[in-house]
């Protein structure tokens, strides 16, 4: 179950409205920088200290420590985990500034994905074969294809991490890799 999704069957409306609020506008930023909202421990923290406050606290903490760690040119090596601490330990950011979030690399996954292939197999191809990528309201991220099959963005994220560096490298067949997608369909 999605964590927007356990979110609403834990709360009131109310609640529920409030939270996704403050999920949604660090999402993107906190998705870029890796943590993974599909990881069921990210979702149970989330969901058991949504209320006990300092949520939006410990989400701008990680990503003011992941601006720190950039100047430095590190990387956070745990993100998920990274975010498990930070609400945990109901870590405050040292110096946050709306604008961190207007950073162009915090766009979502879906559209960094679009960008990265279009680049490589062409925009012509990219076109014929994917019909649309997103999020749904649920917080399900999916590439739907021109045949109208919807897949799910995770497993093009893990089919993309494993070859992607065959893809960019070999001599490739278009078709062969938009075959090579279908048995990553979602239910």
């Amino acid at each position: 179950m999605s964590l927007l999704s356990t979110l609403r069957a834990e709360f009131d409306e109310c609640e529920y409205e409030a939270i996704k609020e403050i999920i949604l506008k660090y999402k993107k930023a906190l998705s870029y920088i890796g943590v993974d909202f599909e990881d069921e421990r990210v979702i149970e923290v989330i969901v058991s200290l949504s209320l006990a406050g300092g949520l939006e606290d410990s989400f701008q903490a990680v990503i003011n420590y992941w601006y720190f760690l950039e100047r430095k040119e590190q990387k956070i090596d745990y993100p998920s985990e990274c975010l498990i601490a930070a609400l945990n330990e109901f870590w405050k950011p040292s110096r946050w500034e709306n604008k961190y979030l207007q950073n162009p690399l915090f766009k979502p996954q879906t559209l960094l994905w679009w960008e990265e292939m279009e680049k490589h197999l062409g925009r012509d191809f990219m076109s014929q074969s994917v019909a649309d990528y997103g999020e749904d309201e649920g917080g399900f991220e999916y590439v739907l294809l021109t045949d109208g099959t919807r897949i799910n963005f995770r497993l093009v994220k893990k089919w993309i991490g494993l070859n992607f560096n065959n893809l960019l490298t070999q001599p490739h067949n278009k078709e062969k890799i938009y075959l090579d997608l279908l048995p990553f369909k979602s239910a």
